[in-house]
């Protein structure tokens, strides 16, 4: 069985969004949970990183999932209306009052400013930025 772990990774930079480095580590049992043992042997570890800008496809992806899911919930009812939790999302998505939007925060990305601003990531996604650009903008696109 595998489990995965979370830990957010400092790196220094002023801006929110390129704090935003993630370290995800998956550990792998010869056993699954729960089971009659009170411990389990850690058979594999699997250490991997994540940095703002592939964070930020991550996040995108969820939101765009979760619009779907709400979206289709709400065209199953008959008077086609929608309650306010699914309003609340829509305005969190397009304008957030408190971030900005995904647009605003995610511009430094789109505009390609970051490989200039920042080479410590641009270096880190390597030959993959253009990959990770375009992926993050066909994700908005479709939001």
């Amino acid at each position: 069985k595998k489990y995965t772990c979370r830990r957010n990774r400092a790196s220094g930079y002023s801006n929110e969004f390129l704090e935003a480095w993630a370290e995800y580590t998956f550990y792998g049992t010869d056993e699954g949970f729960p089971c009659t043992k009170r411990r389990l042997c850690v058979s594999n570890t699997k250490v991997m990183t994540l940095n703002p800008l592939q964070l930020a496809v991550l996040v995108v992806r969820q939101k765009n999932m979760d619009l779907q899911e709400a979206t289709s919930k709400y065209m199953k009812v008959n008077e086609r209306i929608a309650d306010q939790s699914f309003t609340m999302m829509l305005n969190g998505v397009i304008d957030a009052a408190v971030n900005g939007g995904a647009l605003k925060n995610y511009q430094l990305f789109l505009n390609g400013k970051y490989r200039v601003e920042y080479p410590q990531l641009y270096a880190h996604l390597g030959k993959r930025a253009d990959f990770w650009e375009t992926t993050l903008k066909q994700n908005l696109i479709e939001q």
